[in-house]
């Protein structure tokens, strides 16, 4: 394994212990709309990147990698493309 697949584990590991530590979602790069209840879904989501951080870091890149990488697609897809369709013409913030 190599020290970058270590550090994108371990960055999604140290996601997950803060959404389940907190109870709640990181605001910052989990733009979930207020009508969403956090505490379950933070648990969820949490246990999730856990899951596939440690999966990377137990030597099955492949598996991990997708796990993270279909879970943090359905992320952008459900919470990050309807609010930038919405104020795509007006709001280059929502670009980024």
């Amino acid at each position: 394994m190599n020290y970058h697949t270590a550090l994108y584990a371990l960055g999604a590991i140290l996601l997950g212990a803060v959404g389940i530590w907190f109870g709640d979602f990181a605001m910052q790069w989990q733009a979930v709309p207020k009508w969403i209840p956090a505490m379950p879904f933070a648990y969820v989501s949490g246990a999730l990147l856990i899951a596939g951080g440690a999966t990377i870091l137990a030597r099955r890149d492949r598996v991990g990698a997708a796990l993270l990488a279909s879970f943090y697609g359905l992320w952008v897809l459900a919470f990050h493309l309807p609010p930038m369709l919405t104020k795509a013409i007006g709001s280059i913030g929502a670009w980024n």
